[in-house]
Protein backbone atom coordinates (compact mmCIF):
# COMPACT_ATOMS: atom_id res chain seq x y z
CA UNK A 1 0.00 0.00 0.00
CA UNK A 2 1.53 3.26 -0.87
CA UNK A 3 2.23 5.72 1.98
CA UNK A 4 -0.63 8.22 2.77
CA UNK A 5 0.35 11.85 1.92
CA UNK A 6 -1.68 13.32 4.93
CA UNK A 7 -1.88 12.53 8.84
CA UNK A 8 -3.78 9.11 9.53
CA UNK A 9 -6.80 9.80 11.89
CA UNK A 10 -6.68 6.82 13.99
CA UNK A 11 -10.46 5.93 15.72
CA UNK A 12 -10.65 3.07 17.75
CA UNK A 13 -13.86 2.03 19.56
CA UNK A 14 -13.83 -0.59 22.41
CA UNK A 15 -17.24 -1.71 23.12
CA UNK A 16 -17.48 -3.35 26.70
CA UNK A 17 -21.38 -4.91 28.22
CA UNK A 18 -22.50 -4.24 31.01
CA UNK A 19 -25.54 -6.29 30.54
CA UNK A 20 -25.61 -9.80 31.22
CA UNK A 21 -22.83 -12.08 29.57
CA UNK A 22 -23.14 -14.76 26.91
CA UNK A 23 -23.12 -18.22 27.21
CA UNK A 24 -20.96 -20.31 26.24
CA UNK A 25 -20.83 -21.93 22.69
CA UNK A 26 -20.38 -25.61 22.58
CA UNK A 27 -17.37 -26.40 20.20
CA UNK A 28 -18.14 -28.20 17.25
CA UNK A 29 -18.63 -31.69 16.75
CA UNK A 30 -16.96 -31.90 13.40
CA UNK A 31 -13.88 -30.26 13.74
CA UNK A 32 -13.64 -29.06 10.27
CA UNK A 33 -11.03 -26.40 8.79
CA UNK A 34 -11.59 -24.14 5.54
CA UNK A 35 -8.69 -22.12 3.76
CA UNK A 36 -9.64 -19.52 0.94
CA UNK A 37 -6.49 -18.14 -0.56
CA UNK A 38 -6.79 -15.89 -3.47
CA UNK A 39 -4.38 -13.88 -5.70
CA UNK A 40 -5.10 -11.50 -8.71
CA UNK A 41 -3.90 -8.77 -10.77
CA UNK A 42 -5.03 -7.53 -14.38
CA UNK A 43 -7.21 -4.95 -15.94
CA UNK A 44 -10.92 -5.25 -16.73
CA UNK A 45 -13.70 -6.39 -14.65
CA UNK A 46 -14.56 -8.37 -11.85
CA UNK A 47 -17.14 -9.99 -9.25
CA UNK A 48 -16.44 -10.99 -6.05
CA UNK A 49 -18.73 -12.59 -3.45
CA UNK A 50 -18.18 -14.50 -0.21
CA UNK A 51 -21.00 -15.70 2.46
CA UNK A 52 -19.99 -17.69 5.46
CA UNK A 53 -22.66 -18.70 7.45
CA UNK A 54 -22.35 -20.73 10.40
CA UNK A 55 -24.82 -21.34 13.22
CA UNK A 56 -22.98 -23.36 15.41
CA UNK A 57 -20.45 -20.57 15.77
CA UNK A 58 -22.61 -18.00 15.45
CA UNK A 59 -20.77 -16.57 12.05
CA UNK A 60 -22.71 -14.61 9.62
CA UNK A 61 -20.07 -13.19 7.30
CA UNK A 62 -21.21 -11.37 3.67
CA UNK A 63 -18.72 -9.72 1.27
CA UNK A 64 -19.01 -8.76 -1.82
CA UNK A 65 -16.54 -6.99 -4.77
CA UNK A 66 -17.64 -5.51 -7.80
CA UNK A 67 -15.65 -3.03 -10.84
CA UNK A 68 -14.32 -2.49 -13.86
CA UNK A 69 -10.78 -1.02 -14.55
CA UNK A 70 -10.98 0.67 -17.84
CA UNK A 71 -8.43 0.31 -20.39
CA UNK A 72 -6.02 2.42 -18.29
CA UNK A 73 -6.18 1.46 -14.65
CA UNK A 74 -5.37 -1.73 -12.75
CA UNK A 75 -6.92 -4.15 -9.85
CA UNK A 76 -4.93 -6.44 -7.60
CA UNK A 77 -6.14 -7.97 -4.54
CA UNK A 78 -4.56 -10.76 -2.06
CA UNK A 79 -6.87 -12.40 0.57
CA UNK A 80 -6.39 -15.14 2.89
CA UNK A 81 -9.37 -16.27 4.88
CA UNK A 82 -9.63 -19.20 7.87
CA UNK A 83 -12.38 -20.55 9.26
CA UNK A 84 -11.25 -23.58 12.30
CA UNK A 85 -14.07 -25.46 13.80
CA UNK A 86 -11.36 -26.95 16.62
CA UNK A 87 -9.93 -23.90 18.31
CA UNK A 88 -8.54 -24.11 21.63
CA UNK A 89 -11.38 -22.29 23.87
CA UNK A 90 -8.85 -20.66 26.12
CA UNK A 91 -6.65 -19.03 23.66
CA UNK A 92 -7.63 -15.64 22.40
CA UNK A 93 -5.23 -16.01 19.70
CA UNK A 94 -6.66 -19.02 18.30
CA UNK A 95 -9.49 -17.59 16.80
CA UNK A 96 -12.90 -19.20 15.06
CA UNK A 97 -12.46 -17.03 11.68
CA UNK A 98 -9.38 -14.86 10.44
CA UNK A 99 -9.71 -12.82 7.35
CA UNK A 100 -6.98 -10.66 5.68
CA UNK A 101 -6.89 -8.29 2.81
CA UNK A 102 -5.41 -6.16 0.71
CA UNK A 103 -6.72 -4.30 -2.28
CA UNK A 104 -5.51 -2.03 -4.78
CA UNK A 105 -7.63 -0.33 -7.37
CA UNK A 106 -7.93 2.71 -10.12
CA UNK A 107 -10.05 2.84 -12.91
CA UNK A 108 -13.83 3.60 -13.28
CA UNK A 109 -15.06 2.48 -10.39
CA UNK A 110 -14.84 -0.41 -7.71
CA UNK A 111 -18.08 -1.16 -5.32
CA UNK A 112 -17.84 -3.52 -2.37
CA UNK A 113 -19.46 -4.61 1.04
CA UNK A 114 -18.55 -6.34 4.03
CA UNK A 115 -20.48 -7.57 6.99
CA UNK A 116 -19.23 -9.40 9.93
CA UNK A 117 -21.39 -10.66 12.53
CA UNK A 118 -21.88 -12.52 15.71
CA UNK A 119 -25.06 -13.62 16.03
CA UNK A 120 -26.87 -13.28 19.35
CA UNK A 121 -30.04 -15.49 17.81
CA UNK A 122 -27.25 -18.38 17.95
CA UNK A 123 -25.54 -17.69 21.15
CA UNK A 124 -22.93 -15.21 20.17
CA UNK A 125 -22.65 -11.78 21.82
CA UNK A 126 -24.83 -9.65 19.23
CA UNK A 127 -22.39 -7.59 17.34
CA UNK A 128 -21.56 -6.75 13.42
CA UNK A 129 -19.57 -4.48 11.73
CA UNK A 130 -20.54 -3.15 8.05
CA UNK A 131 -18.36 -1.85 5.55
CA UNK A 132 -19.18 0.03 2.49
CA UNK A 133 -17.29 1.85 -0.92
CA UNK A 134 -17.65 3.16 -4.03
CA UNK A 135 -14.44 5.11 -5.30
CA UNK A 136 -12.21 5.66 -8.45
CA UNK A 137 -9.05 5.42 -6.11
CA UNK A 138 -8.71 2.86 -3.40
CA UNK A 139 -5.68 1.13 -1.35
CA UNK A 140 -7.03 -0.96 1.28
CA UNK A 141 -5.75 -3.32 3.79
CA UNK A 142 -8.08 -4.98 6.27
CA UNK A 143 -8.02 -7.52 9.23
CA UNK A 144 -10.82 -9.43 10.97
CA UNK A 145 -10.65 -11.73 13.58
CA UNK A 146 -13.52 -13.40 15.64
CA UNK A 147 -13.51 -16.32 18.38
CA UNK A 148 -16.70 -17.55 19.60
CA UNK A 149 -15.81 -21.14 20.82
CA UNK A 150 -14.31 -19.58 24.32
CA UNK A 151 -14.33 -20.93 27.79
CA UNK A 152 -16.40 -19.37 30.84
CA UNK A 153 -14.89 -16.82 31.95
CA UNK A 154 -13.08 -16.06 28.58
CA UNK A 155 -14.25 -13.28 25.76
CA UNK A 156 -15.95 -13.64 22.76
CA UNK A 157 -14.32 -11.29 20.58
CA UNK A 158 -14.97 -9.61 17.05
CA UNK A 159 -11.78 -7.14 15.89
CA UNK A 160 -11.85 -5.41 12.93
CA UNK A 161 -8.96 -3.06 11.76
CA UNK A 162 -8.53 -1.06 7.84
CA UNK A 163 -6.14 1.04 6.79
CA UNK A 164 -7.63 3.01 3.37
CA UNK A 165 -7.11 5.72 1.02
CA UNK A 166 -9.67 6.04 -1.53
CA UNK A 167 -10.73 8.89 -3.88
CA UNK A 168 -14.87 8.44 -3.69
CA UNK A 169 -16.61 7.46 -1.10
CA UNK A 170 -16.49 4.81 2.22
CA UNK A 171 -17.67 4.39 5.61
CA UNK A 172 -18.31 1.60 8.27
CA UNK A 173 -20.74 1.33 10.98
CA UNK A 174 -20.37 -0.73 13.91
CA UNK A 175 -23.43 -2.16 15.63
CA UNK A 176 -23.96 -4.07 19.30
CA UNK A 177 -27.33 -4.40 20.17
CA UNK A 178 -29.48 -6.97 22.42
CA UNK A 179 -32.93 -6.21 23.11
CA UNK A 180 -33.74 -4.42 26.34
CA UNK A 181 -30.33 -4.35 27.40
CA UNK A 182 -28.11 -2.34 24.70
CA UNK A 183 -28.24 -0.50 21.40
CA UNK A 184 -24.22 0.97 20.64
CA UNK A 185 -24.19 2.05 17.14
CA UNK A 186 -21.18 4.13 15.55
CA UNK A 187 -21.40 5.28 11.98
CA UNK A 188 -18.49 7.26 9.67
CA UNK A 189 -19.21 7.74 6.16
CA UNK A 190 -16.39 10.42 4.00
CA UNK A 191 -17.02 11.45 0.76
CA UNK A 192 -14.12 12.89 -1.32
CA UNK A 193 -10.48 12.35 -1.02
CA UNK A 194 -9.47 10.57 2.45
CA UNK A 195 -6.88 8.98 4.28
CA UNK A 196 -8.33 6.51 7.16
CA UNK A 197 -7.07 4.03 10.07
CA UNK A 198 -9.70 2.69 12.32
CA UNK A 199 -9.78 -0.25 14.82
CA UNK A 200 -13.10 -1.63 16.08
CA UNK A 201 -12.94 -4.39 19.46
CA UNK A 202 -15.73 -6.26 20.91
CA UNK A 203 -15.28 -8.42 23.83
CA UNK A 204 -18.01 -9.57 26.26
CA UNK A 205 -17.28 -12.64 28.91
CA UNK A 206 -18.60 -15.59 29.02
CA UNK A 207 -20.18 -16.67 31.88
CA UNK A 208 -21.88 -20.30 33.02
Amino acid sequence: MKSFGIAIVILALFLVGTAVAVQPIPKPVEEETYTGIATVEGVGAFKIRDKIVVQELALNIRRWISGDTGPEGSFARESVVKLKGGVNIRDPNDTDYCHSEQISFSGDLIVGFSKYEVSAFHGGMGAQVLESYEAKELQKQETVTIKTTSAVNHNQSLNYAVMCEFEGAWGTTAVWQKPCKKNIKQRDKYVGKFAVSKEFSFEELVLP
